[in-house]
């Protein structure tokens, strides 16, 4: 489906190395570094009915709050530190889940799970140290957090949609603006996922029957804007592919996936004729990979192990803060300053004396003294 998605041209798929989890980011990130773009970040286990709103609730939220300076997330955890100097982190398990709606703090930990916008200028140049990725091994979200937070660049929250047994739950109240994307690009919209979908296989299908006919052009949809000053606006949003033909760009695909993966070894790579409507109801790759030998070469790769899977455990995150840590102070890093300048931010019942146990969890804030060996 991705596939037929990027042949039409609504999509691109570049082919980089495997740097472990954290190629979702990285090589974007130094593709349009030192430019005013975004990047979003969506992990790939998201559903479907999830999934279509994630960019439109990030973009929504960087300009409902100001367009600041501000990593955007539609679901964070608050890092928990001691209340008593050095003011460390606490072990991940009491970094509480928030759900605040429209709240900023530095002291946040965005997970990918939700869905996260960034941009190039809100990263230190750490970020692209082999040493720093090395080191937090599957913690991808934890490398990219500290290399924002190196720049002093805070996380707001925006409205995290989920669903769960068939239910949505939602951290904010729809507005009018999301009841209009609703409608728009919602289920019930021909522009849902599953519509597009639908509607390119038969313009690629049409295209694969008259190998020499160019792309027709893709349909213009309708694009809700997010407002200003309180104004709905309406644009359109147009997504015509490039003019070349489907068979044409499927060719190319194909010898790109060939000579990165193989460097031009077609051994590992069968070609086959591609037909969209048949392969993607069929869920399958008009690029067959060799599995068996994959499987192979990663076994054989003791280092590629250690280096991508080791920490992948309970207490993998604890391990990868604390190695990432160690590795930024060579860069003049300390959490612990950036601990103690912003946790007034968390508010004044935080420090009471009299704080229950639920708010000091809430809070985020531990006497790790007396709680030593668990925090």
């Amino acid at each position: 489906q991705i596939l037929c998605l990027a042949a039409a041209g609504y999509v691109n798929i570049i082919y980089t190395s495997n740097q472990g989890p954290h190629r979702k980011l990285l090589p974007a990130l130094k593709q349009y570094w030192g430019k005013d773009v975004f990047i979003a970040t969506v992990d790939d286990d998201m559903s479907q009915a999830q999934g279509y709103s994630i960019l439109y609730q990030l973009l929504k939220t960087y300009v409902l709050n100001n367009r600041a300076d501000a990593v955007v997330a539609l679901r964070a955890r608050r890092i928990s530190i001691c209340n008593a100097p050095p003011h460390r982190a606490t072990k991940y398990f009491s970094w509480s889940v928030v759900l605040a709606y429209g709240r900023q703090e530095m002291l946040l930990m965005p997970t990918g799970t939700g869905g996260i916008l960034y941009k190039p200028s809100y990263f230190h140049h750490a970020v692209f140290t082999a040493n720093l990725r090395r080191a937090t091994g599957t913690a991808d979200d934890l490398m990219f957090r500290l290399a924002t937070m190196m720049k002093h660049v805070p996380v707001a929250l925006g409205c995290s949609v989920m669903y769960h047994k068939g239910k949505q739950i939602r951290s904010c109240k729809p507005d009018k603006l999301d009841r209009l994307f609703d409608k728009t690009y919602g289920e019930a919209s021909s522009v849902f996922y599953k519509g597009l979908l639908d509607d390119t296989q038969k313009r690629m299908a049409a295209s694969l029957k008259a190998s020499k006919s160019v792309v027709p052009a893709a349909k213009t949809a309708l694009a809700p804007a997010v407002p200003v000053h309180g104004v709905v606006t309406v644009g359109t949003l147009s997504q015509a592919p490039p003019p070349k033909t489907i068979v044409g760009r499927l060719a190319d695909m194909q010898h790109a996936a060939r000579d990165f993966m193989m460097g031009g070894d077609t051994r590992v790579l069968t070609a086959r004729p591609f037909d969209c409507d048949r392969d993607s109801d069929a869920h399958e790759n008009y690029v067959d990979f060799d599995t068996h030998s994959s499987v192979r070469r990663l076994a054989s790769d003791t280092n590629l192990q250690k280096d991508l899977f080791s920490i992948n455990q309970r207490g993998g995150n604890d391990h990868a803060w604390k190695m990432a840590l160690r590795v930024l102070k060579t860069h003049n890093f300390s959490f612990e300053d950036i601990a103690k300048e912003y946790m007034s931010e968390r508010g004044e019942a935080c420090f009471a004396s009299n704080r229950t146990l639920r708010v000091e969890r809430v809070c985020g804030l531990y006497d790790c003294g007396s709680n030593k060996g668990k925090l």
